[in-house]
């Protein structure tokens, strides 16, 4: 996150999850205590009633809110009039949870897109949306992980592009480990089985490479929309028992 002025090198960041568990987005945190934490106070709150499973150095204060709807709700909101004066780092905790924070009074939030689903019934579009155009009224700033989400937000949330900060993703620990490889046994695939995360490519490059490379194994790990579809084209290839 590019720091806007003087004023606010120094401001503690509040970085906001829905539930604090490891995951790909919430583990983002420990980036901001190696960046930060001799710079800045750091918070790292979890909507949901949960115990810190992200991030335990002692440099990152941890708080929670309440597993009940409205009682999250509020909790969240005293919160952020507590910490009003301070950055807030939504990571894609939704409209209502944007909304409550500028409310709160809370200036020109952080808000992290890293997904494309926005509303999966028609009601929830109908109240969703409102809270996004009510939310657009504010000043905000929007970065995504990836062009295609930022693509998705801008034609169906809000009609501005965020600004892209791709995943880190730290090799540090795979490079300590490394060796020569000899011969290729496995590639592999780990995330969300949505369509655009282009899955479907995946298992055509196997099989476009399967016959040249008779060891090779395709691995794949995730859930999602396309999950039915992927295991009966698996199912369906030559290849099949080298499809995990």
């Amino acid at each position: 996150m590019r720091e806007q002025s003087t004023s606010a090198r120094h401001l503690p960041v509040h970085y906001v999850v829905w539930r604090s568990l490891p995951g790909g987005a919430e583990l983002s945190v420990r980036h901001y205590v190696e960046g930060y934490g001799a710079k800045r106070r750091l918070y790292l709150y979890s909507l949901r009633d949960s115990d810190n499973a992200v991030c335990t150095d002692p440099r990152l204060h941890f708080d929670k809110g309440a597993d009940g709807g409205w009682a999250c709700y509020k909790r969240y909101f005293r919160y952020c009039r507590a910490h009003r004066q301070d950055i807030f780092h939504l990571m894609s905790t939704g409209p209502i949870i944007l909304l409550l924070t500028l409310l709160a009074g809370v200036r020109t939030p952080l808000y992290h897109i890293h997904g494309t689903i926005y509303w999966k019934k028609k009601l929830d579009r109908v109240y969703l949306r409102i809270a996004w155009w009510l939310a657009g009224l504010f000043r905000i700033h929007f970065v995504a992980n990836s062009e295609y989400s930022a693509g998705i937000f801008d034609r169906k949330v809000m009609p501005v592009h965020p600004r892209v900060i791709y995943n880190g993703f730290d090799v540090e620990r795979f490079w300590a480990h490394r060796s020569k490889r000899t011969r290729l046994r496995r590639i592999a695939y780990i995330g969300r089985l949505q369509p655009g995360k282009n899955t479907e490519l995946v298992l055509s490059l196997f099989e476009a490479i399967a016959d040249k490379y008779p060891e090779l194994e395709l691995h794949l790990a995730g859930d999602g929309a396309l999950r039915p579809t992927l295991e009966a084209t698996a199912a369906k290839s030559v290849h099949r028992d080298r499809i995990v």
